[in-house]
């Protein structure tokens, strides 16, 4: 049975910023997406929250589902 894990990644909304932190990883989407609701509050909306969904122990390869994707908006 292969593992899943999601990713959180905090990304600084302000355009030319190129500023990005780990927030977490997470055993469940619903764990994951919490944190990131959170972590995006309380940075006041400054950063935007991404949530990647890996499998353990593989390489990364193409097959990464993206849970929460960032809005592009700046």
């Amino acid at each position: 049975m292969q593992q899943k894990v999601y990713i959180v990644t905090a990304f600084r909304r302000i355009r030319g910023e190129d500023h990005n932190y780990l927030v977490g990883v997470f055993s469940s989407a619903e764990k994951a997406l919490l944190a990131a609701d959170f972590e995006e509050e309380y940075r006041a909306w400054k950063y935007e929250c991404e949530v990647l969904e890996y499998i353990l122990d593989e390489r990364i390869d193409h097959s990464v589902v993206v849970v929460k994707s960032l809005s592009n908006k700046s």
